[in-house]
């Protein structure tokens, strides 16, 4: 008889009823077996002539067994003591019949593959000439096996989980359409947070997957808890985690991480490829697809505040406010009874979202670049490594830890530098080719400089010709580089009142300011050296009267006989030298006793 082989007790079974008188059909139902198998049965009893119950009471099961399936053999199962029939079928000699139990120890210790033994046993096949077993055939007996090896280690390990102690988050796999205010449809992704102990659920549509909209997100769900827990357990979006290897520890998104720490919450990813570790997230969110997603009216225009309100409410009406079969209470009410006083109070404003790029290095060109924008440092920290954190509004650039630039937040296709951040070169180069464009620009800027310049940049401007701006600017330049301001302005005077343009260009003015300086300069050397003659003069004249002192500059001066006639050039060396040790010898008297002072005739500064 072909098919599954029966059982010796269903077999001996359905002999009985037969011999009985009873139907096929009865007997079918009665034992759960196929109706053609009981009626090759009684005709199988028929042919061995067994026909009462004391002959077949006398048969034992391998006999009955036997004399419905020849080529069969009773095996008992050594753990449950179950008789089996197995069929014995001629092996084919041309087929390589593999060692399914071998096969199997290397599936479960090695954790490999079934199609890589497959694959393998194919190649041994080709090696030695023989025919492979079907794909089911070979699956099926390698599963059998490690079905054998591996019964009672499936159990399920329940995790236990404090209260207060942290809050699961998720994104749900589906992604809905939903219709907003203007009529426009988009897809949104399902943010979940759970607290695992109570099971308590919050969720929100957020448009993507973006650490933005992430930390968001994780903000409203702390301000709809109205606490914080100690952990936060996500699993390995890119959003929160730029990398987790198996055995190593993760490697934070830095905007994610500086938001977690500023809401004073630890980060504790799940571990790679372990899903059961946050299994309160991953059950909730079948819940909001069993229990949410069928009410989900996406031909409603709402905004998408609007839209997270009505989440809220059927996710608080379908799943928050349901009781819990094991305790009789709600997520809600284990919530507020025992995970809220578990966790930590939020006694502060949620966080500033920032966006935190980390060990930039300072290129050449001193300056740093952020959402399509440039922004300087100082020069000196030339292939440094700076940390940058931009929020809405703000650009801040820090060094070591240490605050060094503030900008605002711009997204053009541009750059920002600040000139106290350039060399000394740099600035003269763009101080040198800044230029003026319009006339207040001008008029503001001479007017903060002095009266004279002001009337002659008004003066230079009332011509109206294309080289206005750049004459204006050079003199402005021109006079912040002066020092001698008052030169600088009577000179302007005298330009301000001409009528031809050519007349009054910067280059004329600064011809005439350079001559002015020089002029001023001899005339002040002239006077400084009249002066220096004069005093020599009186000093000589009074240091001469004492024969003592005059016999001193000689031998100072080097000449030989005090009394010998004196040439004009050896007056000339006594006079000079009198005249400074006299100069030197005043100013160590006035800076020892602070008064004016007269020397006596026998008083000899040498």
């Amino acid at each position: 008889m072909q098919g599954k082989p029966y059982a010796p007790n269903c077999l001996r079974s359905a002999a009985r009823l037969l011999i009985q008188g009873n139907g096929f059909s009865y007997i079918a139902r009665m034992l759960h077996i196929d109706r053609n198998k009981v009626s090759n049965i009684k005709h199988i009893l028929l042919k061995q002539d067994v026909t009462s119950i004391e002959q077949l009471n006398a048969l034992t099961d391998a006999e009955l067994t036997h004399l419905i399936y020849p080529s069969a053999v009773i095996i008992s199962d050594h753990i449950t003591g179950e008789q089996i029939v197995t069929m014995l079928r001629k092996k084919n000699t041309d087929i390589l019949y593999p060692n399914f139990k071998l096969l199997a120890q290397r599936r479960v210790e090695e954790h490999c593959q079934i199609t890589e033994l497959y694959y393998a046993y194919q190649e041994s096949c080709e090696k030695m000439n023989k025919l492979a077993l079907c794909r089911g055939t070979f699956f099926s007996g390698v599963k059998k096996f490690v079905d054998d090896i591996t019964r009672g280690e499936d159990a399920c390990l329940t995790l236990v989980h404090e209260y207060g102690l942290e809050i699961q988050v998720d994104y749900i796999d589906k992604y809905p359409t939903l219709t907003l205010g203007d009529g426009t449809r988009q897809e949104f992704v399902v943010f979940v947070m759970v607290w695992p102990a109570s099971y308590y659920t919050f969720a929100c549509f957020i448009p993507d997957h973006t650490t933005i909209q992430t930390c968001k997100a994780i903000g409203d769900g702390i301000k709809f808890f109205n606490a914080r827990s100690f952990r936060l357990c996500p699993d390995n979006a890119r959003s929160m985690v730029t990398s987790h290897k198996k055995g190593r520890e993760a490697v934070l998104n830095p905007s994610f991480e500086d938001f977690m720490r500023r809401l004073g919450i630890d980060v504790q990813p799940t571990p790679v490829y372990s899903a059961s570790s946050k299994s309160a997230v991953e059950y909730e969110n079948r819940l909001i697809e069993e229990r949410v997603f069928p009410h989900l009216d996406n031909d409603t225009r709402r905004t998408l505040r609007e839209w997270n309100i009505w989440l809220m409410e059927l996710v608080n009406e379908k799943i928050n406010r349901t009781k819990l079969h094991r305790t009789g209470k709600t997520r809600e009410q284990l919530y507020l009874e025992f995970e809220k006083p578990a966790a930590r109070a939020l006694d502060f404003a949620i966080p500033e979202y920032q966006e935190v790029v980390r060990s930039i290095r300072v290129p050449r060109t001193y300056m740093v670049e952020f959402d399509k924008h440039r922004y300087s440092v100082d020069h000196r920290l030339i292939g440094e490594l700076v940390d940058l954190r931009a929020s809405a509004t703000t650009v801040r650039i820090f060094y070591q830890s240490r605050l060094i630039a503030t900008y605002p937040r711009k997204s053009d296709n541009s750059f920002t530098v600040l000139p106290e951040h350039m060399p000394e070169k740099h600035r003269a180069v763009i101080e040198a080719a800044g230029r003026y464009s319009t006339d207040e620009e001008v008029i503001e800027a001479a007017s903060n400089l002095s009266e004279a310049l002001l009337n002659y940049c008004k003066h230079r401007l009332s011509f109206g010709d294309t080289q206005r701006y750049i004459a204006c600017t050079a003199t402005i330049r021109h006079y912040k580089n002066t020092l001698n301001k008052a030169v600088f302005d009577e000179v302007l005077l005298r330009y301000s009142n001409e009528n031809e343009r050519y007349k009054c260009e910067s280059s004329r003015i600064l011809k005439d300011v350079n001559l002015e300086l020089k002029r001023l300069a001899l005339e002040t050397e002239q006077n400084a050296l009249d002066v220096s003659t004069e005093n020599m003069s009186n000093a000589t004249d009074s240091f001469s009267q004492s024969p003592q002192i005059k016999n001193s500059a000689v031998e100072k001066c080097g000449v030989t006989t005090a009394f010998s006639p004196i040439s004009e050039s050896e007056q000339a060396r006594i006079d000079a030298c009198v005249f400074s040790e006299h100069k030197r010898y005043s100013e160590q008297k006035q800076s020892t006793s602070g008064s004016s002072f007269e020397l006596e005739d026998d008083e000899i500064p040498f």
